[in-house]
């Protein structure tokens, strides 16, 4: 399969925790999850977490500080653009859309 990364990776490993945002009944605000940051590039995170997403799921980090510099430390959306399982956790790519 070809590579459709529009920017190079950088293999890290940096825990973090990020959040969704919930508007179901009882459930209303930010959940948080715990994860690691296996790379990073200038457009998006691979990250690997115990919790399963979906494609197309809006995600929020916060404080991505050296891993991210455009950024810094405000929060910033991405996307859940693939993932999959192995090892009891998710693998995923995150495309940061700078929201």
């Amino acid at each position: 399969m070809a590579e459709k990364r529009k920017h190079p990776r950088r293999r890290i490993k940096r825990p973090l925790f990020y959040f969704c945002e919930s508007d179901a009944p009882g459930q209303r605000g930010r959940i948080y999850y715990p994860g690691t940051v296996v790379d990073s590039s200038p457009g998006g995170l691979g990250l690997l977490t115990g919790h399963l997403h979906t494609c197309g799921e809006r995600l929020w980090f916060e404080a991505l500080g050296k891993l991210q510099p455009r950024i810094g430390d405000r929060p910033v959306a991405g996307i859940v653009r693939w993932l999959e399982k192995g090892n009891g956790q998710y693998r995923m790519g995150v495309e940061l859309t700078g929201d």
